[in-house]
């Protein structure tokens, strides 16, 4: 009798098992959510993604809160959304399920910097973290000095200070200059900040200023570091520097991620060179 007691533990203990494979409406799960079952990690940030059968429960901060989801495909591309109509769960646009197996959302706000997620199994989270190194083996001097596109952009904040001094405020810098058909040359320099501009110039330059531009980066050995490209996963500013020849040679200088965080750019020199054109508005 014990043992008879014994086997009909055992089959509604598998019958419990199997129930919680099911949907609410007595279906089998798909094999997309299947395989999101479990706890995910944002390596940008403290947030949590608890996914037990087609529920989501979000955790960032002192906020928690548990969504129904339902898996939609767009274009190819996998997509955790909300079945009630609204494809994002309050604070949290919906989740993008990437090629990579990390699910990625943004925060949804009205105004200001909206952060991003990218969450991972919580084994994957050191790894995610890792600065990488994919530094090509480019050329490390340029011969030209006849410079045919000029591309700077990186961001000034109390994390990325780069020890510039106070006349450059916060904000995401941009530098371009191109030259146009007729041989003319177009410079932009703008800072901007999540909802505000603070500096916005656009104007024709000389061919002697752009000389002047590339005599910069040789002085400054710049080319010594041509290929450059450190990144990890993090969502944190990034720079990059582009410079194309009429040589046909190129200039490719970047970092991603927490590899931003210190810059191998003289961006101090740059800076003073932009500066002789009326890049800035009064009172800076």
């Amino acid at each position: 009798m014990k043992n008879r007691w014994r086997n009909l533990t055992w089959i509604l203990s598998g019958i419990l098992a199997f129930s919680c494979a099911l949907s609410a409406c007595g279906t089998p799960m798909d094999p997309v959510t299947q395989s999101l079952q479990g706890e995910w990690a944002d390596v940008n940030s403290s947030a949590v993604l608890e996914i037990s059968g087609r529920t989501l429960r979000i955790q960032t901060g002192s906020w928690s809160e548990k969504f129904p989801f339902e898996i939609r495909n767009a274009n190819g591309t996998n997509y955790i959304v909300s079945p009630e109509g609204s494809y994002g769960f309050e604070m949290m646009s919906e989740i993008r399920i990437g090629e990579d197996g990390a699910l990625t959302a943004y925060e949804m706000v009205l105004d200001g910097d909206s952060r991003e997620f990218r969450f991972v199994r919580r084994e994957d989270l050191e790894k995610e973290k890792e600065i990488v190194d994919l530094s090509e083996d480019a050329p490390k001097t340029i011969e030209s000095r006849d410079i045919e596109m000029f591309s700077l952009t990186f961001s000034v904040s109390a994390r990325h200070s780069y020890d510039l001094g106070d006349e450059w405020p916060h904000g995401r810098y941009s530098w371009t200059i191109d030259k146009d058909g007729d041989g003319s040359y177009e410079m932009q320099f703008s800072i901007s900040g999540p909802s505000y501009i603070i500096a916005q110039f656009s104007d024709t330059v000389t061919e002697e200023y752009v000389r002047g531009l590339a005599d910069l980066i040789a002085q400054e050995n710049i080319a010594a570091n041509n290929g450059y490209y450190r990144k990890n996963n993090v969502d944190a500013d990034d720079y990059s520097l582009y410079v194309d020849y009429a040589s046909g040679e190129n200039l490719v200088i970047r970092a991603e991620g927490n590899a931003a965080d210190e810059c191998i750019l003289p961006l101090e020199s740059l800076l003073a060179y932009a500066a002789q054109q009326d890049i800035m508005p009064e009172g800076y």
